[in-house]
């Protein structure tokens, strides 16, 4: 995927997928607000997978917080 990325103009996107996938997890849920986590997960789902969702989180992180 990485090696034809560049064909479709999405060569930034694959790298910030893998680079996801490369950690633990991302994502945190205080057991305490287990129902508040999964309300608000859920506006990050798609249907295009898992992997698009993570994306899908990531840029939500990067318009909140800009490039601190």
């Amino acid at each position: 995927t990485l090696l034809i990325s560049p064909d479709f103009s999405c060569t930034e996107e694959v790298l910030t997928i893998i680079s996801l996938l490369s950690v633990d997890s991302v994502l945190y849920s205080p057991p305490a607000r287990r129902d508040d986590v999964l309300a608000v997960r859920k506006k990050f789902i798609s249907s295009e997978g898992d992997h698009m969702t993570l994306l899908n989180i990531y840029r939500a992180f990067k318009k909140v917080s800009g490039n601190k």
